[in-house]
């Protein structure tokens, strides 16, 4: 609390004596805090300074003084009840605060001398002073330690959360253990935790998102500072802890750019911009964890995340598995229209290296959808998963959708994600038709909306002439312009 000193005693006096709240307030140099008296039989004599709060003070001569706060800490005014008399002025009696003090001195808010090994006041008091028994630094706690909220976030992760970065059970385990295990020792996994375990919270507990998604950030923030750090000084000490914080960062972008999306309510060529901006940057962010993943590997390998690289056994068939994907693929193929010469919807300007790109990117995407149908299909239905396991005679798991969904953003060129950028055609109609099988990973908390953003925003942004070629990929994903 901040006080006001003045010389104007007498009224105050009167103030007191009329049998108001107020009292008189002195400092006491033994006593552990203010302590507030009674008010006087008689007035003090002159000169006697009286400490009251600001607000106490203020009210008083504003009420009963005719005069006008200045800008200045201290104002001189006459005062007309005074019959002429000089009003010396408010004044702010000032107080240099202290973070460093000694923990005994904080608890009886006193201040604290700082003198070592003990300081004064517990010296005189005959206290045990903390200085005897130093503490870590301030800021070193405060990174070590949590909330309870921030602990039953950590249970949410564990028991929750968890299940839904994986599809595997094997997987599933690694989060809910081996990751959290490394987390203790890298505390920016830690915040990554916390923040994508806040967001998830936030997102399927409507009426605690606002505050949840703040603490979510917040942590997100923290584990984005740590994770520049350790990565600068990438080695087998910090290599789990980048991993499993790289994937976690692209789910949380993920989801935090939808939590609020409304492809209804938001049209225009900048929010097109600002959208398609993100999507790259999400699916630059997936690649980077691929690069982490193989810059990595030899330690990954032998680590207990080993299991959840891309590059682990899984299904290499990309043909087709059924009859609806066989028909899937040969409409991709159709695509090539676009840009191949002499066919009547090609695009003028396409250069032959432009094309070459293009053609690359559709050779992985109709893998992508190839694998996408085995992912999806029913078990022991992808006949070389299930010859692999007679074989081995270990159960082999067909490549998950997750991966299925996402791995072509790896596969494909760093420059076709600048054709994104560049708004060409091509590129926007290639990445709708990614977007389908985004869609086909499920309707998990973090990818209700990636798929429909991207197909608002391509709609919205290339011409209206080749609109028909988004409509079948609009179709699957549940979009209607």
């Amino acid at each position: 609390m901040k006080y006001m000193q003045t010389s104007c005693e007498l009224d105050l006096v009167e103030i007191i004596a009329s049998g108001t709240t107020l009292s008189l307030v002195y400092r006491h140099e033994s006593q552990d805090q203010h302590t507030a008296k009674p008010q006087p039989s008689v007035p003090p004599r002159t000169g006697h300074t009286l400490l009251l709060p600001r607000s106490l003070a203020l009210a008083y001569h504003e009420r009963n003084c005719t005069w006008q706060r200045a800008n200045s800490r201290t104002v001189g005014r006459d005062c007309s009840h005074h019959k002429g008399a000089k009003f010396a002025g408010l004044e702010m009696i000032t107080h240099r605060k202290t973070r460093t003090g000694c923990v005994q001195c904080k608890k009886r808010r006193i201040k604290c001398d700082e003198a070592k090994p003990i300081c004064e006041k517990c010296r005189r008091t005959s206290r045990e002073c903390s200085f005897q028994n130093p503490q870590p630094d301030v800021s070193t706690r405060a990174g070590e330690s949590f909330s309870l909220q921030e602990m039953e976030l950590l249970h949410h992760f564990v028991t929750h959360t968890a299940k839904t970065l994986a599809d595997q059970t094997e997987h599933q385990n690694i989060w809910q253990t081996a990751v959290v295990k490394v987390a203790f020792k890298q505390k920016f996994l830690m915040h990554g935790i916390l923040a994508v375990a806040g967001l998830h919270v936030s997102v399927t507990r409507q009426s605690e998102e606002d505050d949840l998604s703040v603490l979510a950030a917040n942590h997100q923030d923290l584990a984005l500072q740590g994770f520049r750090s350790a990565l600068a000084n990438f080695n087998s000490e910090n290599c789990e802890a980048l991993f499993a914080s790289s994937i976690l960062v692209v789910c949380y972008i993920i989801a935090s750019s939808g939590t609020r999306f409304n492809p209804n309510l938001t049209t225009g060529s900048i929010f097109n911009e600002v959208l398609l901006g993100a999507v790259v940057d999400w699916i630059r962010l997936f690649r980077g964890t691929d690069h982490i993943a193989r810059r990595g590997k030899m330690w990954l390998e032998e680590s207990p995340l080993a299991p959840l690289l891309v590059e682990a056994p899984f299904c290499q068939m990309t043909e087709p598995i059924d009859e609806k994907a066989v028909k899937e693929d040969a409409y991709l193929v159709s695509l090539q229209q676009l840009w191949h010469p002499d066919t009547p919807s090609t695009i003028e300007g396409i250069s032959s290296e432009e094309a070459a790109l293009y053609d690359e990117a559709l050779h992985y995407l109709r893998e992508a959808y190839g694998r996408m149908s085995r992912a999806t299909a029913p078990e022991n239905t992808c006949t070389w998963c299930y010859k692999q396991s007679a074989e081995t005679e270990t159960a082999h798991q067909c490549i998950s959708p997750v991966v299925a969904g996402l791995y072509w953003f790896v596969q494909i060129p760093a420059e076709f994600f600048e054709m994104v950028e560049q708004h060409k055609t091509v590129a926007l109609v290639l990445l709708v038709h990614q977007a389908v099988l985004i869609k086909r990973i499920g309707n998990i908390w973090w990818n209700r909306t990636p798929a429909i953003k991207v197909a608002s925003s391509v709609y919205q942004t290339v011409p209206s002439e080749y609109h028909a070629w988004l409509e079948w990929p609009n179709q699957e994903i549940e979009y209607a312009p």
